[in-house]
C-alpha cells in the first residue's frame, strides 16, 4: 500500500493556499506601479496596457489569483495558517464518466465554523480556466452534497415555489429537509468536489478548493497541479517542484 501510495503522489502536488491571496489594496499598489511602466506615454505599448488592466480585473478573484500562482515557485510567498480550518489531506483522480473525463478533488479538513460555502476552479496552462462560485459568486452550500456521503436532501419544487410566495424562504436551510450541518469542530471531514475537464488539452492544469464561512472570510483553501496526456494523469515530474 505504502507503494501504491508513493506512486499515486507522483501524479499531483498540492499545497495550503490559505491567506496567499493578495488584497485588494495590494493589488490596486501593484497595478498601479506597473501601470506606469506599461503606459505608452512611459515606453510602454498599448497592448501591454490592455493586458496589464485584464490582469489586474481578472486577479481581484483570489481563486483565479490562486489558480494562477499554483504554476508559481510559492517559497518565497508568506504563507498564513488559517485559523478557520485545517486542511489535513488532498487527493485527486481523474474519473471518466460517459467517456466524459473528470476531476475529482477530496479534501480532508477540520473547521471551527459550523457551515460555509465552496468554490472550486480549473486552469489549463496557457489555454483557459473555468470557475465554478454558484449565484452571484457566493459559492455552493458545504452543508448539501459536498460532503462525502452526504445526508443532505432537498424539499419538493412545489414545496419551494410555495414557501417563495409565502416568503418562508429566508432562511439559509429553507430549501432542504436534511441537511449536514452544523459541522463540529475537531472532526475531520471530506469534501468531495467532481467537475469535467472543460477543454481537452495535453499539459499542465491547476485546480483550486476553496472554502469560505458565511461572512464569505475564507477559512481554507488548496492548490493542486497535474498533467494530463490522452486524458489521463501523468507523473509531473520536474514540475512538482512548483509547489
Amino acid at each position: 500500500h505504502e507503494h501504491e501510495e508513493a506512486q499515486h503522489r507522483e501524479l499531483y502536488a498540492w499545497r495550503d493556499c490559505t491567506g496567499r491571496a493578495p488584497s485588494g489594496l495590494q493589488l490596486k499598489r501593484a497595478y498601479r506601479s506597473l501601470a506606469k511602466q506599461a503606459h505608452p506615454d512611459n515606453g510602454g505599448s498599448d497592448d501591454k496596457f490592455q493586458a496589464l488592466t485584464a490582469a489586474e480585473k481578472q486577479l481581484q478573484s483570489p481563486l483565479q489569483y490562486n489558480l494562477r500562482a499554483a504554476f508559481v515557485d510559492g517559497s518565497h510567498a508568506a504563507h498564513r495558517a488559517s485559523p478557520g480550518a485545517i486542511v489535513e489531506d488532498v487527493r485527486l483522480e481523474l474519473v471518466k464518466v460517459g467517456g466524459e473525463p473528470r476531476v475529482r478533488l477530496s479534501l480532508d479538513f477540520s473547521t471551527h465554523a459550523p457551515r460555509g460555502y465552496w468554490k472550486f476552479g480549473l486552469h489549463a496552462r496557457g489555454v483557459s480556466s473555468i470557475e465554478y462560485s454558484g449565484d452571484k459568486g457566493r459559492g455552493y452550500d458545504v452543508c448539501c452534497n459536498f460532503l462525502q456521503n452526504s445526508q443532505c436532501t432537498m424539499k419538493p419544487y412545489s414545496e419551494l415555489l410555495t414557501q417563495h410566495a409565502e416568503h418562508k424562504d429566508q432562511e439559509w436551510d429553507s430549501s432542504y429537509v436534511t441537511h449536514d450541518c452544523p459541522l463540529t469542530a475537531g472532526l475531520v471531514y471530506t469534501g468531495v468536489v467532481d467537475k469535467p475537464l472543460h477543454v481537452s488539452d495535453d499539459g499542465l492544469w491547476a485546480s483550486v478548493l476553496e472554502l469560505e464561512d458565511p461572512d464569505g472570510l475564507e477559512i481554507a483553501c488548496v492548490a493542486v497541479t497535474f498533467r494530463t496526456v490522452n486524458q489521463e494523469l501523468q507523473p509531473l515530474g520536474a514540475g512538482k517542484a512548483q509547489l
